[in-house]
């Protein structure tokens, strides 16, 4: 199988490179029979009658009655030539090649002219096959032979010593007996193939295999006859013509021999083909590729000598190539020693180089020459001269290197010219150097590269200049301090406070200050956006007075990511212990001092924790507790981590010079110190590396005088009192910031702590007892500023007015200025200041009671009689039954009297009303009806509670009859709309549906049906169904036309025009038109005398008998021309002979009565008839065809009449159309109709601002009521801040003189401070953590405080009660002035929408007016506009009469957008108000955030239970595990922090309630504040909104002026314009009205369910906040009974 592999290989390996041709590797002509075309060149050693004719018999033909045959080569029918085995595609049958007769050794050759490759050869016998053979060939043209194959019947007695089939080398030699046998007789074949498929070929080009395939000659030998042994037993002679060689076919196939370096071949010179057969003959010579020539393509072509000569293989054409002499010679020679000495790449030597070149492939220049490396080598002037520049150039020499042309260059000179500057130089010249270094900024520039021509080095962002040195304009490169952390913005944890310093220089700090820490104090630093991960230097700015070092500084990096750095991180090698170590501070004079070096990663945040943990290790016990001022915390890059301080000789340089000049120091002062020159130069590249460039100044709009800052640092130019690096915030002691900077706080000296205040609303901070934004009043319960003494109030309120000292808020059911008088339902004398002087009214078991009816009582001096004022709704002396109109039965328990629910439809002085057991209403008014009078009556409809219940009224004709009893219908009860009949409308039914009629029927109205094509409209008379119809139509539907008129209604009706003093009547003949005359009257309009008649209508006399003779003739004559005209039109329809249809039958019918008695006479006769009837007929033909050419001359007269009047009639139409279009462009462009809507509009706008000036300026307006409401909003809110201060205040002092004590817990106290006993264990009494009981009956633990802070919660619950009463009909008035307010905005809202529409419409103008200039201005500068056109456009331009002038038209255009643009200030005046109305409405928020700062303090309580069960969780494991104690301790401390953190969590809210409360006070002075700006932009509109109406009128009146035809067109267009525009007005205002009452309504509802929904939150946050104060009370209780354990321990 293998071996068929290979040949299978071969064979297609050759098909292949005939298909794929040569390019790829080897080819091969395709495969032919070698014998097609050489029957010259094959021969036959014998071939029988060469001598004459012989005879031959045939063995297989033993059935055949003829067997033996005739052979004789001179005659071609009998002749058997060696050429007859050449294919000829035939059939093969027919002719053969024959031996002579018993010849045994007999042999057939083929003489190739070239050498060939032979394949295989195919043999059929026509006799039997011989008995030995062999097959041999040539390869040498016939000098030498080797053999192929031998065949054999018996190989060892034919070819003695032969190997015998099978072969196991493809060329071993061997004897085949497979092609030898006797069988068969006939047509048997011995086929021979040079390569057997079966044997293997490693490689079907190697030349063992090429070479097996080659010949020049091919020999058959045949040795050997079968002769059956006839020539043994039959000696006679004649027994041998039954035994010779013959062949039917012989095929050699193979191809011509080119070594694999031809697809193809050609004949060879000399040799002549058969022309038939050339096409598929196997010719000898190659036509040679691979730069091959020769025969069989065996020597290489001249100059392709390069490689030697190698017969191709399979991917490896071994093509001949070029010698590579670059193109400059057209000679060479192959040298094997230079073949060799390449190591077999090339060989070839080029011969005479030329172009200045030498060398074996002509690759190198002469002397003086050099290669040109922009050229190609192949280029003829490839070898160009040096050219050297003199400036580059040492000694300006112009030598170079030959192959590479490189001049001797000066130092900073590189190119092959040495024409350019080396990297990182520029500016070339005849310097010694050659080139100026760039110097570029090691930090400002990317690199030291510069542009080479200009020195421009390549800058980082917002750096510029030559070497990158100078920072642009509005930016800045950061200073070592820029990352400041400042101690006020500090977490302080403990023993720490602020300490604010005004602003005023020399400031030594920055900031607002410092912060004052003490021993032990730890503060938090949050470290943030930094701007590269590198090692940063933690620097503190403080201040201390102490004289010693501050030894002990404990310092922890909390890090986010710790543990947890990756690798690749520059620092990726920070362990999780070099986030934490202890330093000390230096005494004075240090103002600042390192803490330490740590690498930070830009993209995280840190906590940098500065515990100042001791100040000296021992110091005496009475002396003061030691502190520091902190100032700030500066993270400064590292600049030994840059790579411009080291890695080079430059860099140790710079970095010897930071060290050494004390760089970093200079920057750590406040202020800054001057820095070295050296020093600024370092800090720029060094802060221009960390930040890539430069940082945008940023300066804040509002707090600096420009845009640009300091390009050291950033610092921007503030404005007075502003301080920041961006100006952007106020300095301490000032607030307010904005465009003019900040203003003083001016604290009151007398009433405030210090002289700072709240940046935002300036609130300074008072003294006890003082109030105000600048500490300037009294607070509440005192007066009299700065006295402040107390409220005299007999021990019945708290506060006072701060001037009066009238009392607010009187308790003990008192009031009065000093709550002296009692309140409505007590009496009693309150001045005597016992608690229960003023007793409660008993009306009837007085307040509270649940049974209370009145709302006060008197007591006579005298009788001491007690008189009660009964409440609506009750009666008697002890208000103890219910009054008229009232039901219930208040003499029960919880009984009540309640109003009749009657809606308002009874009379509530009648007992009848309503009943007074069950309430149901008896005595309905107003048409009202049910239990409750809360429907209409029946046949009414309405709103019972708006008492508008009014008769349905519905029209008997157009209500449906089921809805009615007698003449009463029943109609919706809402609308009132009755059930109305099919296309009935209206609310009472009363008219017909659009386009119908006939109300009156009973059954609904009928459509119109008017036709709409002859009527005005779809529209008819509601009670006579007439349509409008159009001129000329008439009927009820218009479907006929019109009295007076007559024709066809659905093309056109015409007028009669009927001549009144002819006609009978105005009406016409409805088809023809033909008036009804009087008699002797005619015409079709009545309007002349009937012929016979004479005279003048009316008065037409008849002209007698003589013209009735006549008239009757010619009448006559008129009938006969009609029935001779239908007679033509007959002919036209049916032919000459369809006329004459009747005579024609007439004759026929009277032929066969005629026929038998008819002679010559009767037949001449009838002839003649017949002739004059057909004259008369052919001359009434000629009359005809005359009258229908007159009739025809008179039709086309009417069609071109009726053609003019057409025309004329679109002329017309055309004429009104124009007009049309003129009076809409009149109407467009008119000025007048623009300024009159101008001016309408801004009529409407200053109305509606008077109205809005009304609603919030003059007395009574809603501005004034918000002001009163905010007024006594902000008096209750005083109140209850100040109560609330006086509590917090309290409680932070507790906190802060605890905070030591409660860092000393202990889990044993722990146990105590909640269970009451301090153990570790559990105690019998009162238990203990992880124990069943804690607390108990004499244990002092929190449990048991619990109980006792029940009782305190209860009082503050009735405390709070008492602040919902006073703050209740708040609520109410917040809404209604809410409403008044939206009302306002509303009405304000629309006059700005109006003004808008003006300011819309003069900007069209505006923009039409511009557009015209442009158009102007376009044709003027076009290059078309000859100077002629341009004189006629001036002239028409200066022709333009405009109404006003142009400084008029500017001025009014600038007061309307002034006046526009004011607008929105009335609409931010009411925006402003409904602000104040909502924060007015924040009172019930900021309660609802008190309620919820209150559930984070018990959140926070239970953060503190949480701690100790978390403490109890450590108990336990501490029992479990003893031996693990100090772990259980650890986790008893961390508790313990936890508990510290939540202590001082609760402290934080308690502080931000009171900040809240703070918050609002000043934000009601800022709403006072903006009311007053409010006011004066009002004013300013209003004085603006006058003087634009004042332009306004006149420039109205300029306009006046203009032509009649305008203002003329202008009135018409506007009088039909507003008549449409008034009833669309209607219709929208009613639309509009329903919208708003439909909207106030759904309003209403909202509001009532926000109310309801937020009097059920605040009973709910009631119950809360008892349980919250509850949670407080415990907190406080524990802390004290900490302090009196930590007291006694």
């Amino acid at each position: 199988m293998q071996h068929l592999l290979g040949i299978a290989v071969l064979l297609i390996g050759l098909s292949h490179a005939k298909a794929q041709g040569c390019a790829g590797g080897s080819c091969f002509p395709s495969t032919g029979d070698l014998l097609v075309g050489r029957g010259d060149m094959l021969f036959a050693s014998s071939t029988c009658g060469t001598e004459g004719e012989s005879p031959y018999c045939i063995v297989s033909h033993l059935k055949e009655t003829k067997k033996c045959f005739r052979c004789n080569a001179s005659n071609p029918s009998l002749a058997h030539p060696i050429q007859n085995v050449i294919t000829t595609f035939n059939d093969r049958l027919d002719t053969w090649w024959q031996s002579k007769n018993g010849r045994q050794a007999v042999s057939v050759q083929l003489n190739l002219e070239a050498e060939f490759q032979f394949t295989h050869a195919i043999m059929t016998f026509k006799t039997f096959r011989p008995a030995a053979m062999l097959i041999e060939r040539s390869m040498d043209f016939g000098q030498t032979w080797t053999i192929y194959r031998y065949f054999a019947y018996d190989c060892d007695k034919s070819f003695p010593g032969v190997a015998q089939w099978p072969p196991r080398e493809i060329d071993d030699v061997i004897c085949d007996e497979r092609y030898s046998q006797i069988e068969p007789s006939n047509k048997g074949e011995v086929i021979f193939k040079v390569l057997p498929p079966f044997i293997q070929i490693e490689d079907p080009y190697a030349p063992r295999i090429q070479n097996l395939l080659k010949i020049t000659n091919l020999r058959i030998n045949f040795t050997e006859l079968h002769t059956l042994g006839d020539d043994l037993l039959d000696p006679r002679p004649d027994i041998k013509n039954k035994y010779y060689y013959a062949l039917y076919e012989l095929i050699v196939r193979g191809n011509c021999f080119c070594y694999g370096h031809a697809d193809e071949c050609t004949p060879i010179d000399g040799t002549v083909a058969n022309p038939d057969v050339s096409s598929v003959m196997v010719h000898g010579r190659c036509q040679c590729q691979h730069n091959t020539v020769g025969l069989n393509c065996e020597q290489c072509l001249p100059f392709y000598q390069d490689q030697p000569w190698r017969p191709a293989e399979a991917g490896m054409p071994h093509e001949c190539k070029p010698c590579n002499c670059n193109n400059h010679a057209t000679e060479c020679h192959f040298d094997a020693a230079v073949y060799e000495a390449t190591g077999g790449v090339s060989g070839g030597v080029c011969e005479n180089c030329q172009h200045n070149t030498v060398g074996r492939n002509c690759e190198r220049c002469i002397p003086y020459y050099y290669l040109d490396p922009n050229k190609d080598i192949r280029d003829p002037t490839v070898c160009a001269e040096c050219d050297c520049d003199s400036l580059g150039t040492l000694s300006g020499a112009n030598t170079c290197d030959s192959t590479t042309g490189q001049c001797i260059c000066k130092r900073h000179t590189t190119g092959r010219r040495c024409d350019m500057c080396l990297p990182q130089t520029w500016g070339m010249s005849a310097t010694p150097q050659g080139c100026n270094e760039c110097d570029c900024d090691i930090g400002g520039a990317y690199d030291n590269d510069c542009n080479q021509r200009t020195g421009q080095c390549n800058c980082r962002p917002h750096i510029e200049r030559r070497r990158c040195d100078l920072v642009t304009s509005g930016n800045f490169l950061p200073g070592l301090d820029h990352y400041i952390f400042e101690a006020e913005e500090a977490e302080i944890q403990r023993g720490g406070y602020e300490d604010k310093r005004e602003h005023t220089p020399p400031v030594t700090w920055t900031g607002d200050g410092y912060v004052l820490v003490q021993e032990e104090g730890v503060i938090i630093f949050i470290v943030k956006n930094l701007p590269k991960s590198m090692d940063y230097n933690l620097i503190l700015r403080y201040q201390t007075n102490l004289p010693e070092i501050w030894q002990f500084v404990d310092i922890t990096i909390d890090r986010p990511n710790q543990g947890n750095i990756p690798t690749s991180s520059p620092c990726g090698n920070t362990r999780p212990e070099d986030d934490h170590w202890m330093t000390s501070l230096p005494g004075p004079p240090t103002t600042h001092s390192s803490l330490g070096i740590i690498c930070l990663e830009r993209d995280f945040s840190y906590r940098v924790i500065l515990d100042l943990r001791r100040y000296q290790r021992e110091r005496a016990p009475d002396s003061p507790t030691p502190d520091i001022l902190i100032d700030s915390l500066l993270v400064v890059p590292v600049h030994s981590n840059l790579e411009m301080f080291y890695g080079t000789v430059e860099g140790r340089q710079r970095e010897r010079q930071f060290t050494e000049l004390e760089c970093l120091d200079g920057e750590m002062y406040v202020p800054h110190r001057q820095p070295h020159e050296e020093c600024a130069g370092l800090l720029f590249s060094m802060s221009s590396i960390i930040h890539d460039g430069g940082q945008p100044c940023d300066c804040d709009l509002q707090g600096s005088e420009s845009s640009i800052c300091d390009t050291w640092g950033g610092h921007c130019i503030c404005k007075p009192n502003v301080i920041g690096r961006r100006c952007d915030r106020c300095a301490p002691g000032t607030y307010g910031f904005g465009p003019t900077g900040c203003r003083t706080c001016d604290c009151h000296p007398e009433g405030s702590r210090d002289q700072f205040c709240d940046p935002t609303s300036g609130q300074c901070s008072c003294l006890p007892g003082v109030f105000g934004r600048r500490c300037d009043q009294c607070k509440a319960g005192h007066y009299n500023f700065p006295d402040c003494p107390r409220c005299v109030c007999n021990g019945h309120a708290d506060i006072c007015d701060q001037t009066t000292g009238v009392c607010i808020g009187c308790r003990d059911h008192t009031m009065g200025d000093h709550c002296d008088i009692c309140t409505t339902g007590y009496y009693g004398n309150p001045m005597l200041g016992s608690l229960d002087q003023c007793k409660a009214c008993m009306c009837p078991d007085g307040p509270d009671s649940g049974r209370q009816f009145a709302s006060g009582c008197r007591q006579d001096q005298v009788t001491g009689q007690v008189t009660c004022y009964c409440l609506p709704g009750y009666a008697g002396v002890r208000c103890d039954r219910c009054a008229p109109a009232y039901w219930g039965n208040p003499q029960e328990a919880n009984g009540l009297c309640r109003e009749c629910d009657c809606n308002g439809n009874i009379d509530p002085l009648d007992e009848g009303a309503c009943d007074a057991g069950t309430g149901v209403c008896t005595g309905c008014l107003y048409d009202t009806a049910g239990p409750h009078c809360e429907r209409c009556r029946d046949f009414y409809y309405g709103s019972a509670f708006d008492k508008t219940c009014r008769a349905c009224s519905c029209n008997i004709l157009g209500t449906g009859q089921s809805y009615c009893v007698g003449d009463q219908c029943q109609c919706d009860v809402t609308t009132g709309q009755c059930a109305c009949l099919p296309n009935v409308g209206g609310r009472t039914c009363d008219q017909c549906d659009p386009n119908h009629w006939r109300l009156a029927s009973g059954e609904g109205c009928d459509a119109c049906d008017c036709n709409l094509a002859n009527s005005k409209g779809p529209s008819c008379n509601e009670f006579t169904g007439q349509c409008q119809c159009n001129e000329g139509f008439g009927g009820r539907t218009c479907n006929d036309c019109a009295d007076g008129h007559y024709g066809n209604p659905n093309i056109q009706c015409y007028a009669c025009e009927c001549n009144m003093q002819g006609s009978k009547s105005t009406q016409c003949d409805p088809a023809t038109g033909q008036c009804d005359c009087l008699e002797g009257v005619g015409g079709k309009r009545c309007d002349s005398c009937l012929r016979g008649f004479t005279g003048q209508i009316p008065n037409c006399e008849s002209c007698g008998e003589c013209f009735g003779n006549w008239d009757s003739i010619i009448n006559g004559l008129e009938d006969e021309t009609d029935k001779a005209i239908g007679k033509a039109e007959s002919i036209g329809e049916t032919g000459i002979t369809g006329i004459y249809d009747k005579e024609f039958n007439d004759i026929e019918a009277s032929l066969p009565i005629q026929t038998p008695s008819m002679d010559d006479d009767n037949v001449d006769s009838l002839v003649e008839m017949i002739k004059n009837k057909t004259r008369q007929q052919q001359q009434t033909l000629v009359d005809l065809e005359q009258s229908m050419a007159e009739i025809r001359a008179d039709d086309d007269a009417v069609k071109q009449e009726m053609e003019d009047l057409n025309a004329q009639a679109q002329a017309v139409e055309d004429k009104l159309e124009n007009l049309r279009e003129q009076k809409q462009n009149i109407s467009r462009v008119s000025p007048v109709a623009a300024f009159k809507q101008v001016k309408d509009s801004y009529d409407a706008s200053a109305r509606y601002l008077k109205e809005a000036e009304v609603a919030s300026t003059e007395p009574g307006s809603l501005v004034e009521q918000s002001e009163q409401i905010r007024t006594e909003v902000e008096a209750s809110l005083d109140l209850n801040k100040i109560e609330f201060d006086d509590k917090l205040s309290q409680v932070e002092m507790d906190l802060v003189m605890r905070k030591e004590d409660v860092d000393a817990l202990t889990i044993s106290q722990l146990n105590k401070d909640v269970c009451g006993k301090a153990t570790e264990g559990c105690d019998e009494t009162c238990g203990g953590a992880g124990c069943d009981t804690c607390g108990g009956i004499g244990c002092k633990g929190a449990a048991q405080a619990a109980n006792d802070a029940k009782d305190r919660a209860q009082k503050t619950q009735e405390t709070l009660n008492r602040i919902a009463e006073e703050t209740g009909d708040l609520r109410s008035r917040v809404e209604v002035a809410k409403a008044n307010a939206q009302t306002a905005k509303t009405e304000a809202q629309t006059a700005r929408d109006r003004a808008q529409e003006v300011e819309n419409t003069v900007r069209t103008q505006n923009s039409k007016i511009r557009n015209l200039i442009q158009d102007i201005r376009s044709f003027l500068s076009s290059d078309r506009a000859d100077p002629n056109d341009i004189v006629v456009m001036a002239n028409r331009v200066l022709a333009l009469n405009l109404p006003v002038t142009r400084d008029q038209i500017d001025e009014l255009a600038l007061n309307i957008r002034n006046l526009v643009d004011g607008l929105p200030d009335v609409e931010q005046l009411l925006a402003d108000t409904a602000g104040d109305l909502e924060r007015t409405n924040q009172l019930l928020e900021d309660a609802n955030q008190a309620y919820a700062a209150a559930s984070t303090v018990e959140n926070d309580a239970r953060a503190v239970t949480t701690a100790l069960t978390q403490a109890e969780d450590s108990s336990r494991q501490a029992e479990e595990a003893k031996n693990q104690a100090a772990f259980d301790i650890d986790q008893a401390e961390r508790n313990i922090d936890r508990i510290k953190n939540a202590t001082m969590v609760i402290s934080d809210r308690m502080t931000d309630i009171s900040d809240r409360l703070s918050d609002f006070s000043q934000r009601l002075t800022d709403v006072e504040n903006q009311l007053s700006d409010n006011r004066l932009e009002l004013n300013e509109v209003l004085g603006v909104a006058e003087k634009a109406q004042n332009d306004a009128q006149a420039a109205v009146d300029n306009l006046q002026g203009q032509s009649a035809l305008i203002d003329a067109a202008t009135l018409e267009i506007n009088d039909k314009k507003g008549k449409t525009d008034r009833l669309a007005a209607l219709r929208e205002k009613a639309e509009a009205l329903a919208r708003t009452v439909s909207d106030n309504a759904n309003k209403l509802d909202q509001i009532s369910i926000k109310f309801n929904d937020y009097d059920r939150k605040l009973n709910a946050n009631d119950g809360i906040l008892d349980g919250l104060l509850m949670q407080v009370e415990k907190l406080y209780q524990s802390i004290r009974d900490k302090e009196e354990f930590l007291r006694t321990c």
